[in-house]
This record gives structure tokens, sequence and C-alpha cells, in this order.
């Protein structure tokens, strides 16, 4: 690998300033650096909009010369009033070679590199919006920590990044699924599916009745019911570029829902 090749690192920032004055001054500068402060206004200057507050800020930051390991990052801003107090984060700096070519997961505990549950991807050199379906049926109801890493052409494994969430699984068969366009008419008000009561329904194809839909773009909620209640309502947006005035038929009555081609 090419030893003057550069890194950088992305990094999303909250500066956050507790500023007591009364005028509150604008922001005007703001500076970082790695490791050891080399002064106030010596350190590489970041590019801001003036403002009294400065938060989700981000930027590219030159880590070329960190060699890889733990490093710490240092962020200050300064206004009129004078410079804010330093925040720091450590972070660890490992170099990624090539695509990255496995995903895994797990939860609350580390099973150890490569065994963890495979997660299906497309090598690239850099994922992002990564969508898969997490197995979380023998998790215990309350807090649990998802960890989910990556494997590049070399074999290097990333840092397993780890997100807290709480699970709480649904009990009872599912036994209602609806569904609206562009406004959520209310719990039970939506377009009904016909399915027939199930404890898991996944990838389940559903032809939707989009006569009297303008062209253009729209939205459409989606949600189940089952003895718990309803879930989240999740939504997804779709484009029309032709309307279509031909009739619809939704079965919703008979004991075998099966579609008819």
């Amino acid at each position: 690998m090419n030893a003057n090749r550069l890194f950088w690192l992305s990094i999303s920032l909250m500066l956050i300033m507790n500023l007591r004055i009364e005028a509150q001054p604008n922001i005007t500068q703001a500076e970082y650096f790695f490791d050891a402060d080399p002064g106030f206004g010596n350190a590489s200057q970041l590019s801001i909009s003036g403002g009294i507050d400065i938060s989700s800020m981000n930027a590219s930051l030159n880590v070329n010369s960190l060699s890889n390991g733990l490093h710490l990052l240092f962020v200050r801003a300064k206004s009129s009033a004078g410079w804010s107090l330093t925040n720091k984060w450590q972070f660890l700096k490992t170099t990624m070679s090539g695509n990255l070519q496995k995903a895994e997961y797990f939860f609350n505990s580390d099973p150890g590199l490569g065994k963890g549950t495979p997660i299906t991807i497309t090598p690239s050199g850099n994922i992002s919006n990564l969508s898969a379906n997490l197995d979380m049926h023998a998790l215990q109801t309350g807090l649990v920590v998802l960890y989910i890493q990556t494997q590049d052409a070399a074999g290097n494994w990333s840092l397993a990044n780890a997100w807290r969430l709480f699970y709480e699984p649904r009990l009872g068969l599912i036994d209602k699924v609806e569904y609206s366009y562009d406004a959520d008419p209310g719990f039970g008000n939506g377009i009904p599916v016909a399915i027939n009561s199930t404890s898991l329904l996944q990838d389940y194809l559903v032809p939707v009745n989009v006569t009297g839909l303008a062209s253009g773009d729209h939205s459409i909620y989606w949600r189940a019911h089952s003895s718990r209640g309803w879930s989240i309502t999740n939504i997804d947006t779709f484009a029309i570029t032709t309307a279509s005035p031909a009739p619809f038929i939704n079965v919703n009555s008979i004991t075998q829902k099966v579609n008819c081609a």
C-alpha cells in the first residue's frame, strides 16, 4: 500500500458552547487537533458558518499522519467572548484495504471475529444505509446492544459499531394488516389486506389499489395488528407516472387468501 496515501476520517461533531454572555456573539472560528494541544489558534481550522450555536457539524479530518491505534480528537470554537471548552473524543484508526467483503452482526456479547451472523452485502469501498433482517427471536425483553462489523478484502476487520435498543417481542398472532396513502386515517381505518393469522409475516406480496391516485409522488403507510395491539406505522414513497383507471378487486373475507394471477 502507498504510504503517502491520504486517509480521511469523516466524523459528525457536535460543539456545545456554554457562553454565559448577554449578547451571545457569533462563533467565528473552530479548530481541531489530535492527541497533543498545539495552543489556541494553532490547530487545524474547520470551515464553519458563523452563528451563536454549531450543532451536528460534518467535517473531513486529515488523519494521514496518525499511526494505527487509539487516538484523541479535540475540537473547540471561538467567538468574540473567547474560546469554548475543548471537547474530546477517543477513536481508533485502522487501515482498511480494498472493498469491504463481509459484514456481520451480533447482540450483547462478541462471539469473536467472523463468528457473528452474516449480513449479505455487495462488495464496496463504502457501505451506507445498510438494510438487513435481524433475527431477534432468542432475545429477552429489555435493553439490548446491537453490534455490526465489516471485513475488507485483505481480511482486516473494522471496529464493532454499537447501537442500544429496547426489544419487546409482540406476542400473539398477526390478524390484521392495513395500508393507506398520503395521510394516515387512524388505526383500523386503513385499506385492509387479506391475510391468514400468523405469528410472522415476512416478504408478503400485496397487490395494492392505486386507482384514483394522481400522477406524481405519493406516500404509503403500512402497519399490522396482533393481540398486543398495532405495530409501528411504516412509511414508503413511490411515484405514479400515469394514473390508471383500471378497476381493482380487493379480497378480504374468504378463508383461503391466495392471490390469483
